[in-house]
């Protein structure tokens, strides 16, 4: 039996709300001069915990958990977020001995953000707009959730310079359209929420921040290799003769 379509007002008032409620946290935890990890970790840990409420007593949207193919080919499907991570934890690791104090830091802001932001863009937006798309065309889904999440990273603007969040939105925005690519083809949300984990883990590990460095002339080229990858990527697996098995799945 087919899920009931979503309401695209229903979608857009969940990603308003949830984003005005962390700017309240936001606000709040300022207040009391808490260091910006430890506000990350209880802004996106009650933003979970709220959205969790919603999605248990409100919204019906399913989340889905299971794999619908077999590991070595969730392997394959995610060998480029998989090398990528290779190659950032190499980066990393050419700096020298990891500090106990940024190894800590990642070990409680990490898992938060990777769970709820996951929950929150590929778990529920991305599969509310799946519900309003003809015919199983996932491209749509992914494009419009995608710059949902790129646009969450706005929010950063109280921590960092314009320029700066505008290059954050457009990474994330790539990065974002990818890790939904890998979850419709896996049928699993532990996919991304691993991937992302595993990002901002190496992130953190190396910076021992979750906000981001200015962007110099390196990492904008070595970003814009990195868009266009993802991007292809993604064409390449929602390419046509993949869809009709993920709108199987996902009951379009």
């Amino acid at each position: 039996m087919k899920i009931k379509r979503a309401s695209i007002f229903t979608t857009l008032l969940v990603w308003i709300g949830m984003l005005g409620f962390m700017l309240l946290m936001r606000r709040i935890l300022v207040s009391y001069h808490l260091n910006t990890n430890l506000q990350n970790v209880l802004e996106d840990g009650l933003s979970l915990l709220v959205l969790a409420g919603l999605l248990q007593f409100w919204l019906d949207t399913p989340l889905f958990w299971r794999p619908r193919i077999p590991f070595p080919r969730q392997l394959r499907v995610s060998l480029l977020p998989l090398f990528y991570l290779a190659f950032l934890a190499l980066a990393v690791s050419l700096r020298g001995p990891l500090s106990l104090q940024h190894t800590l830091t990642d070990l409680a802001v990490a898992p938060v953000v990777a769970l709820f932001e996951e929950t929150l863009i590929r778990g529920y937006i991305l599969e509310s707009f799946l519900r309003l798309s003809k015919f199983g065309n996932v491209l749509p889904a992914v494009f419009w959730s995608s710059l949902l999440f790129g646009l969450s990273h706005l929010m950063n603007l109280a921590r960092q310079d314009l320029p700066t969040t505008l290059y954050q939105v457009g990474f994330t925005f790539a990065l974002g359209a990818l890790y939904a690519a890998i979850y419709l083809r896996t049928g699993s949300l532990w996919w991304p929420i691993v991937l992302h984990f595993a990002n901002d883990f190496i992130v953190i590990a190396g910076t021992g921040s979750v906000v981001q460095a200015a962007p110099n002339l390196f990492t904008i080229s070595f970003s814009t290799i990195e868009f266009l990858t993802e991007l292809a990527t993604v064409f390449w697996l929602l390419r046509p003769n993949q869809r009709k098995s993920i709108a199987t799945h996902f009951q379009l």
